[in-house]
């Protein structure tokens, strides 16, 4: 799982989120628990705003 926040300065309050699960542990709900992680996370920095 990794954030990228945008470097230039009139999009820095926002950022791309990319996430990856192998075959081996898809259908167990990791992607979810990892999306709702990184929402959560995302909601306690500063500057980044929900579109």
């Amino acid at each position: 799982m990794l954030f990228n926040r945008f470097a230039k300065k009139r999009l820095n309050h926002a950022g791309s989120i990319g996430i990856g699960v192998t075959d081996e542990y898809t259908n167990q709900g990791i992607d979810t628990k990892l999306i709702e992680f990184i929402i959560n996370w995302a909601k306690k920095q500063n500057n980044l705003k929900k579109n």
